[in-house]
């Protein structure tokens, strides 16, 4: 931006003022906001185009020196030309630059989308996505290239760069068109995340073919793909890198989010800086990967407070830039076109026709291929008709031509050919396409909500309604000014109004009552999520313990999706048993216990899974009593007992495992529930003296000096107690009566034959039918033998004995009730101990008469 800083400044004000005046221009007129700035942006540049010379007279006649109309503006100060021309003169001075576009704009409309997508309905289509943003892109570079060397004459290397720069949809403009738009959640997840991702397929592609045009025999083509390659992955493991260090600064700062709010604005642009400048790989996708990662994990280490400053922070950084963007590329339109438009008319047509044919083709001749062999979800038809004709190009598609423009060794007639070219055709995709995109959506009935998400907004007004209506009874019957009969025109009209909404919900029967319970299962699983963000907001709640417990809460959404509602009482079984599943590393854990006797991972597993079902318990109760109510409300008459019943078994079952944690091990279920109990304590103290201090009963000498002191006393009851599992034998051979009044020299011998293991509720520790090796001592817990008439064994009982003593396969089915702490006995050890202590035998072999009858005979080769 080639001027004087004031014009600058004033330049940028004038655009910015413009745009939001803009907004009720494209309210009222429904034309795409972005759009409107697009014209605005051509309209001025013509203006300043064609009045220029007026614009200089005016100055020079005033008495003003100067050369360009930024400094004749820049001179003028004063004086008596008009405030409209100076703003003009203003704007004109601003210099739209490729490096303006991909080192200012680009990251931060980038970052700003990716931030706000739902990664797990990303994750869901990525497939189609991947495919349209990589090869998509390739074939679409070679048809084109291809077509127009056919068509003009140009040569091959010309057109296929031509090819790339207009074949990637542009993040900017197709982000802030379907914005606008409302378009449905799946429909923008496909075309905003294709246009996230070959953006950057085409700066690459475009680079290349840029770099063998200048400097043939460099390049090849097999190193070229290799770049591409590294460009593109390169971008992305930068970019987590990056983020994930700036995730680790932002830590300690958890409580300024001035702090945070500034570290994630200047976040993309190093990014950005870093990937392209120092590193020669791609920044776009550098700031994908980054808004990607934390928009999905940023809220388990950020309160939810500074998170939402940090979105709306982005929200209006994104207003600005798009708004900035558009106007400074329409701005640009008279001086790329040139007065070479009509020269190419028809080459400008050939191109859109091709180019929108080839779009057309792969995303309806390719991508239902890759539904078709399972690497992706299936695309409705009038979804891949959106996402052809919603493939506009914008600042992307522009910024790459100017880099081209810029580009010494390239021949001007090479210049003007994709100037006209791709200016012409970004026009038509934005002025053409853009505009017609609503009556499009409206034509395939995808203007339209979901009918699950229309009976919800349905059921919505009718509370709200209902609501209102009775808070202005109350307001009428408790007037004591105005008679209430002369008010019932004012409440009367939500009573019709409630009505009509009542009609038209009863007359929508495609939802069931199990429909319905699953659509309140949802809202309360979005509830819970909300509520376990609040508590670790209010500093109740560690980040560790957060992003184990949303988690656990992720895994249960992700089967809800994968169910449809046909399955409604399916879904809401796993919604119950997965409340309580274990985590994915509690297995291993559990491995490692029993092949290695080491027992630090296990404790670590079972600490988690006791914060978190105590957590779970805590919030789920709370959510009964306080929050649920909200949601039943919704909910039709006939579904809220069903509802209430599903919510009634989760909490249940949290409970049932969380009391079977707290039996097994009581000493650190109570040292957890102190702890946790000091936490909180510390943290209504914290609230207390903010009050205080907001209440300006104390000053805030006083208010630093106690949380001074509180801040020392928080540091030291950070840290929770830690689970020891005991595994050694001799300690816990003393629990089993069968072996409790042995000599100790005799129980030392016997520790020597026996190993420690742990159980968990529900897991089968012996199956009917296998081959008996080892028996089992309880040294603390339950399990459950699986006979016709189940027996239960608890803590001293020993089973498994008898497929030793026999030597026949095992007969039974046994399984843990609890936690329980084992101790087996291998098969060779069992021979030397009953040969060693013939009281051990005389006690098993009785047990043994009675579980196989009285003529049972005791033959043991010993």
């Amino acid at each position: 931006m080639g001027s004087e800083v004031w014009a600058i400044v004033f330049g940028l004000a004038g655009i910015l003022l413009l745009a939001v005046l803009m907004l009720p221009v494209a309210s009222r007129t429904r034309i795409p906001h972005t759009v409107i700035l697009a014209l605005l942006g051509i309209a001025l540049g013509l203006l300043i185009h064609y009045l220029g010379g007026v614009a200089d007279a005016a100055a020079h006649g005033a008495g003003h020196a100067g050369g360009h109309a930024g400094g004749a503006a820049g001179d003028s100060g004063h004086g008596s030309e008009p405030f409209w021309l100076q703003m003009l003169n203003a704007i004109g001075s601003l210099e739209i630059t490729a490096d303006v576009i991909l080192f200012v704009f680009l990251p931060a409309l980038v970052f700003e989308s990716a931030l706000s997508l739902n990664v797990r309905k990303l994750m869901a289509d990525i497939g189609p996505i991947l495919f349209l943003a990589a090869i998509g892109v390739l074939i679409s570079t070679f048809v084109i290239g291809q077509a127009i060397n056919w068509y003009t004459g140009q040569g091959l290397l010309l057109c296929l760069l031509l090819g790339a720069v207009v074949s990637a949809t542009d993040p900017v403009a197709v982000i802030a068109l379907f914005k606008d738009l409302g378009a449905p959640k799946r429909l923008t997840i496909l075309v905003e995340g294709e246009s996230l991702f070959n953006d950057a397929t085409a700066i690459v592609v475009s680079s290349i073919l840029l770099s063998i045009l200048v400097m043939p025999g460099d390049t090849g083509w097999l190193d070229g793909l290799l770049q591409f390659f590294v460009v593109f992955f390169g971008g992305i493991v930068v970019g987590l890198v990056l983020t994930w260090i700036a995730a680790q600064i932002m830590k300690p700062f958890r409580r300024q989010p001035m702090v945070i709010v500034t570290i994630t604005v200047i976040l993309p642009f190093i990014l950005f800086v870093v990937a392209e400048h120092f590193m020669h790989i791609s920044g776009v996708m550098a700031c994908v990967a980054s808004g990607l990662l934390l928009g999905s994990v940023g809220r388990r280490i950020i309160p939810p407070q500074s998170f939402e400053e940090i979105e709306h922070t982005w929200h209006q950084i994104a207003f600005w830039a798009t708004s900035l963007i558009f106007v400074l590329v329409g701005l640009a339109v008279p001086q790329l076109l040139g007065g070479n438009l009509l020269s190419y008319a028809d080459e400008i047509l050939f191109l859109f026709v091709v180019a929108t044919a080839i779009r057309a083709a792969i995303i309806f001749g390719l991508v239902p291929v890759l539904s078709t062999v399972g690497l992706a979800q299936k695309v409705s038809g009038a979804f891949r008709t959106i996402m052809v004709w919603g493939g506009l190009r914008g600042a992307v598609s522009l910024a790459l031509a100017l880099i081209i423009l810029e580009t010494p060794n390239v021949s001007e007639e090479a210049k003007a050919f994709i100037g006209v070219m791709v200016t012409s055709f970004v026009l038509i995709t934005l002025l053409g396409q853009a505009t017609t995109i609503s009556p499009l959506l409206a034509f395939l009935g995808l203007n339209k909500l979901e009918p699950t998400d229309q009976a919800v907004r349905d059921r919505s007004l009718i509370k709200a309604l209902s609501d209102v209506k009775s808070q202005l009874d109350e307001f009428v019957q408790g007037s004591s000014v105005i008679e209430p009969a002369k008010l019932t025109s004012v409440t009367d009209v939500y009573s019709e109004a409630l009505e009509k909404a009542e009609i038209g919900a009863n007359g929508d029967s495609k939802l069931s009552d199990t429909d319905w319970q699953l659509i309140g299962l949802e809202m309360a699983i979005a509830q819970e999520r909300q509520m376990y963000l609040q508590k670790f907001g209010e500093g109740l709640l560690s980040s560790g313990r957060l992003r184990e417990t949303l988690a656990s809460l992720e895994s249960v959404t992700e089967s809800l999706s994968d169910i449809t509602r046909n399955n409604s009482h399916k879904a809401a079984d796993i919604a119950i048993q997965q409340g309580v599943e274990y985590a994915p590393n509690f297995k291993t854990a559990m491995d490692l216990q029993r092949r290695l006797g080491l027992t630090g991972p296990l404790a670590k597993s079972l600490e988690k899974r006791f914060g978190i079902l105590a957590l779970k318990k805590d919030v789920l109760q709370e959510q009964r009593h306080t929050r649920l109510p909200e949601i039943t409300g919704l909910l039709p008459k006939d579904a809220q007992a069903g509802f209430i019943d599903i919510m009634d078994q989760r909490i249940a079952l949290v409970e049932e495992h969380h009391k079977a944690l707290c039996l097994q091990y009581p000493d650190y279920a109570e040292a957890l529930e102190r702890a946790n109990l000091e936490q909180i304590g510390l943290r209504l103290e914290e609230i207390a003296y903010n009050k205080l201090k907001s209440n300006s009963i104390i000053g805030p000498e006083i208010h630093n000096d106690l949380m001074r002191e509180l801040a020392a006393r928080q540091a030291s009851a950070s840290r929770l107690p830690t689970l020891k599992l005991d595994q050694n034998p001799a300690h816990l051979i003393a629990k089993v009566p069968f072996f409790a009044e042995l000599p100790e020299s005799k129980q030392q011998q016997i520790a020597r034959m026996l190993k420690t293991r742990f159980t968990v509720p529900g897991e089968n520790i012996i199956n009917a039918g296998e081959v008996g090796d080892k028996m089992y001592f309880i040294a603390s817990g339950a399990v459950r033998i699986h006979v016709q008439d189940d027996l239960t064994l608890g803590t001293g009982d020993f089973f498994g004995e008898l497929a030793l003593i026999t030597d026949q396969p095992r007969n039974a089915d046994v399984s843990a009730l609890g936690f329980s702490t084992l101790l087996e006995l291998h098969k060779r050890d069992f021979h030397t101990l009953l040969k060693k202590d013939s009281s051990v035998k005389q006690h098993i072999q009785a047990v043994a008469i009675e579980r196989l009858g009285p003529d049972f005979r005791f033959e043991l080769a010993i």
